[in-house]
């Protein structure tokens, strides 16, 4: 089941507003310690920023390496510096155009074709690195687990009903594919034993699409399974960088805060870090602009930090996890395009 564009534009739209409002209801409502961050800010010391921007590339680094041992699995010989500009632009895509990954995922695909690496290697690349991303984060989510027994009974409940949230949503969109599913096996069932409804055009259509959908499962499906499985080895190492990244951004927040001369420790990095991952999950919102900054600056007071330092520390974060890629996305999109050009003439 797939949405029209005007659906999925109007959607979009619904979810910036919901945040845009999210965002004003709580600078409202703290508008005095934002005040008094301002100070924090001012006096922050930008030459220990400079380390998280260099923490911000090896992330990117990082995950370029894992791709690139990715395209080996599928014998495609992919250069790291390209491989880096298509993250660095995908990413790009992501925080100018909230639609949840959407257009970052057909960025990188997009760029994969265009510079040989194949259509279908790109796709099943993207899909791969989605699928090792959601096991990598399953040590930030047992860290969750922990703090919930070390936060008071208000926090408490707040992580609960977030998580309670992401899982009922999730079971309702399981529910109504299912359901929908159901509704097409009937349809062709009925245009099966019905004459009248099986010349029907959509009866017809139906059946195409759920004998499409059988033949991919049982041969491509297959086919991908036989060659990722015969190389164990480089997708341990893809899902141990994958992982690594956690730890950088960790040290990210943590050089934010000794930048504005508050430093804070390992363990409240983490679980700040920790939840606030569990929350941009399960906000199920097409971009992380607004929900970081809340869900970042509540953890940090939870764990003691002034509201003021937290927010002020959560800014400075922000600017190198979501700031950076735009500009540098910006400027990698030429250099790929000549990159493509090299590749077109190459013989």
């Amino acid at each position: 089941m797939s949405l029209s564009p005007s659906w999925r534009r109007t959607l979009s739209l619904l979810w910036i507003g919901a945040i845009a409002i999210l965002v004003a209801v709580f600078a409202y409502q703290e508008r005095d310690d934002i005040v008094r961050a301002i100070p924090y800010l001012k006096r922050a010391n930008y030459r220990v920023l400079i380390s998280t921007t260099m923490c911000e590339i090896i992330y990117f680094i990082l995950q370029a390496i894992g791709t690139t041992i990715l395209y080996n699995v599928y014998n495609v010989r992919a250069r790291l510096s390209i491989v880096t500009g298509m993250l660095f632009h995908a990413t790009m895509l992501n925080e100018v155009m909230p639609t949840s990954g959407a257009s970052g995922t057909a960025g990188f695909i997009y760029w994969g074709n265009r510079m040989g690496y194949g259509l279908r290697t790109s796709i099943s690349i993207s899909i791969w690195l989605s699928l090792l991303s959601y096991i990598a984060i399953i040590p930030p989510v047992i860290a969750c687990i922990r703090v919930l027994f070390m936060l008071p009974k208000g926090p408490q409940a707040i992580i609960w009903n977030a998580v309670t949230i992401g899982i009922v949503f999730t079971m309702i969109l399981v529910l109504v594919a299912v359901l929908w599913t159901l509704y097409r096996v009937l349809a062709k069932w009925a245009g099966t034993f019905v004459p009248s409804v099986k010349n029907h055009m959509f009866a017809r259509l139906v059946g195409k699409i759920q004998n499409k959908l059988h033949w991919y499962t049982k041969n491509e499906l297959r086919k991908e399974w036989n060659i990722v499985s015969s190389h164990p080895w480089r997708m341990f190492i893809t899902l141990v960088l994958l992982f690594s990244i956690y730890p950088v951004r960790v040290c990210m927040l943590m050089l934010c805060f000794m930048a504005i001369h508050y430093p804070i420790g390992w363990s409240v990095a983490i679980y700040a870090y920790s939840l606030t991952l569990l929350f941009s999950v399960v906000s199920l919102a097409p971009t992380t602009l607004g929900v970081v900054e809340i869900a970042l600056t509540t953890a940090l007071s939870w764990f003691g930090v002034p509201l003021p330092i937290a927010l002020a520390g959560t800014l400075l974060y922000r600017i190198s996890s979501f700031w950076l890629p735009i500009p540098v996305g910006l400027l990698y999109h030429p250099w790929l395009l000549s990159q493509v050009q090299q590749h077109i003439k190459a013989p």
